[in-house]
């Protein structure tokens, strides 16, 4: 089984790529009909390989991104110093505004 991805809060579990793969589409499916139903009129999804901020900042580029919402998971600022953050990425290098949600 390739190593795909770890999955957070869950030490030592590796899952396949095509599991991978498959959780992320149902999560997308389920984020864009959350937000179908609270009215958003435009609801694209999209999934891209490689390093998540990386490929945040391109598709933002790409899209002509007016603005950049994500998540922030709160793991703190000694993990961040070593390990690097994806919100933290996308404020500092962001061509367009951010907002990070808590």
């Amino acid at each position: 089984v390739p190593v795909a991805g770890i999955v957070p809060g869950v030490p030592g579990l590796v899952i396949s790529d095509q599991t991978l793969h498959k959780f992320t589409k149902l999560m997308l499916e389920k984020a864009s009909a959350t937000a179908s139903d609270a009215g958003a009129t435009m609801v694209e999804a999209k999934t891209f390989d490689g390093e998540a901020a990386e490929a945040i900042l391109q598709c933002a580029e790409d899209e002509g991104a007016d603005l950049i919402v994500t998540g922030s998971r709160g793991v703190g600022d000694l993990h961040s110093l070593f390990f690097g953050s994806v919100s933290h990425k996308l404020v500092q290098d962001s061509k367009c505004p951010s907002l990070v949600v808590r």
